[in-house]
């Protein structure tokens, strides 16, 4: 059975905890038609099934088909909406540019070939598909033809025609109904409190949902966009290596918040373990330590993509400046006066109103030096495609701006 296509919403990279009964999640998981897909199909269930939509779409809409093919209720159907279910393994690219061979043949194939924990079927989730190349896929492939009774593949992809046909085929394939900047702007209006144009002016900075959730719900990630966002303004008078260690020292705390949640997940995990309904307590617990492993390596390359994106927004408000064009997001502006008046987050950059900053920068670097400023933080995400050192490529990055800036001068 394939389901009517729609259009995908297009939203970015970045696992936050999904709350299965918000307003957004609702809306992005088109609920009526795939719950109809899922009661037909989770009695004879396919061995594998291809999730077309928008990064949240998908990873909401692929939880949900688990549960109902890992056939649990209750607490456990909880745990596998959170991602936090033993026999729901989720696979990201841990390539800078996609799956490498490694984690194919010692994570999926490992999983694939174990026996469920818990539930009566085990589901392995692969986000990203797209990213998934041509010698990875060969080696999965037989797997998938021919996996264990009690295991399922779901493949998720924002983009169907850029997943290897070899793996297409061997697929149902369900295209998740979008959701609209206007219906998602208007869900998370009413999720986090906040007016209904601040949310969209978030989305069409941003570009992703989740990242917007982030801004809208933890105040230390706010400052730490903004700190970044305005970040080339401190070009002028630091020296980039400075800077580098300052970015470096964000994502490490941020670190430190992601392995605290773990911690506290683990300990939870373990009293549930101890009413005796796990088989083996040891290979559960191991499973969580897996996944969280892996969900420390893509928080930092997600930390990566963020930091050169909020520069990207910078560079486009500055070239709207020049063109005579509207700010990309004016709550990003106000938020900067508000951070001057109050010294924080933004301590080293001189007290200035957001409008007069961008006035500046735009004059000295013309539309010329804001195209290519541009360009330079565009090839500093496309270097992430490959298995680069983060800290040489940011470093890179903020050093070629610098000469620009200089330059310009």
């Amino acid at each position: 059975m394939i389901a009517r296509p729609g259009m995908q919403d297009g939203d970015a990279d970045t696992d936050r905890d999904e709350n299965p009964a918000s307003s957004l999640a609702s809306s992005t998981a088109g609920r009526d038609l795939f719950d109809q897909l899922v009661a037909s199909t989770k009695d004879a269930p396919a061995n594998a099934y291809l999730l077309v939509g928008g990064e949240s779409t998908a990873r909401l809409a692929a939880r949900r088909l688990a549960a109902a093919l890992m056939a649990t209720e209750g607490k456990l159907q909880e745990l596998i909406l959170r991602g936090a279910h033993p026999d729901i393994v989720e696979c990201e690219g841990e390539g800078a540019g996609g799956y490498l061979m490694e984690q194919i043949e010692g994570t999926v194939l490992t999983q694939a070939s174990q026996a469920p924990l818990e539930a009566r079927r085990k589901i392995i989730v692969l986000y990203g598909a797209e990213s998934l190349g041509a010698r990875p896929a060969g080696v999965l492939l037989k797997t998938v033809e021919e996996p264990l009774p009690t295991t399922g593949f779901v493949f998720c992809t924002s983009d169907e025609a850029a997943v290897l046909e070899t793996i297409r085929s061997r697929c149902i394939t369900i295209f998740l109904p979008a959701v609209s900047t206007v219906d998602a702007s208007q869900a998370l209006a009413a999720d986090y409190a906040c007016p209904a144009e601040e949310a969209a002016q978030l989305l069409r900075a941003t570009g992703s949902i989740d990242w917007v959730k982030s801004l809208l719900s933890d105040p230390e990630e706010t400052a730490r966009f903004l700190r970044w966002r305005w970040l080339p303004l401190r070009l002028q008078n630091s020296p980039a290596t400075s800077l580098v260690q300052e970015i470096f020292q964000d994502f490490a705390q941020s670190g430190e918040g992601l392995e605290a949640k773990q911690t506290e997940e683990v300990t939870r995990f373990t009293e549930y373990l101890g009413t005796g309904r796990a088989r083996s307590r040891q290979a559960a617990l191991r499973s969580v330590e897996e996944r969280h492993k892996r969900a420390r390596r893509r928080q930092s390359v997600l930390l990566y993509r963020q930091f050169l994106s909020a520069l990207r927004i910078h560079y486009r408000d500055v070239l709207a400046v020049a063109t005579g064009a509207p700010l990309l997001c004016e709550k990003l502006a106000t938020e900067f006066e508000q951070g001057e008046k109050e010294g924080t987050p933004l301590e080293g950059i001189a007290e200035r109103s957001a409008s007069a900053a961008l006035a500046a920068q735009a004059e000295r670097l013309g539309v010329g030096g804001a195209l290519q400023a541009l360009r330079v933080v565009g090839e500093g995400l496309a270097a992430f495609r490959w298995n680069v050192h983060a800290e040489l490529v940011i470093e890179g990055v903020l050093l070629d701006l610098a000469v620009l800036g200089d330059r310009a001068a």
